[in-house]
């Protein structure tokens, strides 16, 4: 379980990185500091999504679903919504497979 835990922690530290960088335009002054403070905040958020992945399957692909709606209002191309709903679809199957 633990390395399961680690893996979607991993992943999701990432997946928020991504979007960070997609939904807003980041300017460095101190590009160290920057991207630590970055790379924190995902890595918090990465472990709440981790949790919420493992122990509350269905809130996550809920808040998946709503930040595609959300960067698809934002940008325009209905890829966001498409990669959030396969994406969600995904994480109920692995979990009615029993991987988590």
């Amino acid at each position: 379980m633990d390395s399961v835990l680690g893996i979607l922690w991993l992943i999701w530290t990432i997946v928020f990185f991504i979007l960070y960088h997609t939904v807003f335009v980041v300017y460095y002054f101190d590009l160290g500091r920057g991207v630590l403070k970055e790379l924190i905040g995902s890595a918090i958020i990465g472990a709440i999504m981790a949790a919420l992945t493992l122990y509350l399957w269905w809130v996550t692909a809920i808040i998946v679903i709503l930040v595609g709606v959300g960067n698809t209002a934002k940008s325009g191309s209905k890829a966001h919504v498409v990669i959030a709903i396969v994406f969600a679809i995904a994480i109920a199957g692995i979990h009615f497979m029993g991987y988590f």
